[in-house]
């Protein structure tokens, strides 16, 4: 994404460098018909050379100081998964060892993970969505990121000025630029996909979907409001507020009702402190707009259970409906079976 920066000032740096174009600040002169051309990259590199005041404008549009924390989670992703298909090998190569036991003990969770992934499809690829678009983000200078977060965001000028686009768009941010990502992972795959298996994905899209809009209409409802009254200052119509995050208190305020007695007061109680307690101790705008977003997907929830809820998954029911699949095997064909498949393909 720096490269984007330097584009930028290498478009603007390309029209004071052309013949009869004067400094910077000064009074551009009419447009020439011929087509603009972007200096090449030695050429901006010794203009920038010539001219430091530029090169430092360059040099602090591009730091970018979020560490890229995501990442480094899905290329631990990635190595597990080679690992695992690397234990498949070697077990299937040597059927007696350790690479076998190791097979044998892991195979039933491998496929209970599999199947927990199947049954909560649209969980786990918006899951994936936003882990893209935070890895993009923390890999974005500074300035930028603030920039397209803020352009971006359900705050009141952009649902007055463009509503749809910035409901959808901001439903795949991640607030703070994924600080809290693996917390996030974890709420999604413990609970929303827990909800989906209940209620289904397209009742689970509805309830995500919902609240993250409801949320975010509310919030700005009261926002107008409270600008208006002279209770927030008015840098809040443009301030960052973005929807990934309301999803998820969303989701969770619809499992509120289908957790099981030994989890219930636990649920409640985390519940109660994630959303509710923040809004009591600090009452900002972004702590409101959870709140409203978890009772929108409570009340979507006592809407969309009258068409039947699925009986509940449990991990430890996956897992033991799960025995250790046969290994392939890498033999070699008897000859005459050989000879039997030349044969028949002629």
């Amino acid at each position: 994404m720096s490269q984007v920066v330097l584009l930028g000032v290498a478009t603007r740096m390309s029209v004071w460098l052309q013949p009869g174009s004067g400094a910077p600040g000064e009074a551009a002169p009419s447009p020439s018909p011929s087509p603009m051309l972007v200096p090449a990259p030695g050429d901006l590199a010794r203009y920038l050379e010539e001219n430091p005041q530029y090169a430092n404008r360059v040099a602090r549009a591009a730091v970018n100081t979020t560490p890229s924390s995501v990442l480094g989670w899905v290329v631990l992703g990635a190595v597990l998964a080679v690992a695992w298909f690397v234990v498949k090998h070697l077990a299937a190569r040597a059927p007696e060892g350790r690479s076998v036991r190791l097979y044998r003990s892991c195979d039933p969770w491998v496929q209970a993970l599999r199947t927990w992934f199947t049954t909560a499809p649209v969980t786990f690829v918006y899951v994936a969505t936003w882990t893209v678009t935070t890895v993009i983000f923390q890999g974005t200078p500074d300035m930028l990121d603030s920039m397209i977060n803020r352009f971006n965001s359900t705050n009141l000028v952009g649902v007055l000025n463009d509503p749809v686009r910035v409901l959808f768009s901001s439903a795949f941010i991640v607030a703070d630029y994924g600080f809290f990502y693996i917390g996030y992972v974890v709420v999604f795959a413990l609970i929303t996909a827990r909800l989906e298996q209940r209620i289904g994905s397209a009742r689970v899209l509805l309830v995500g979907a919902g609240s993250h809009v409801l949320g975010s209409l509310l919030t700005v409802g009261v926002e107008a409001v409270a600008v208006h009254l002279g209770m927030l200052h008015k840098s809040i119509v443009v301030t960052q507020d973005v929807g990934v995050s309301y999803v998820m208190v969303g989701t969770c305020g619809a499992y509120l009702f289908l957790v099981s007695a030994k989890w219930r007061w636990w649920f409640r109680a985390g519940l109660g402190i994630g959303v509710v307690l923040p809004l009591v101790v600090q009452q900002s705008i972004w702590n409101l707009g959870h709140f409203l977003a978890t009772c929108s997907g409570i009340g979507l929830y006592l809407v969309v259970r009258r068409w039947g809820v699925r009986e509940r998954v449990t991990w430890r029911s996956l897992v033991a409906s799960h025995p250790p699949r046969a290994l392939p095997t890498w033999s070699a064909a008897p000859s005459g079976a050989a000879a039997t498949a030349v044969g028949g393909q002629s």
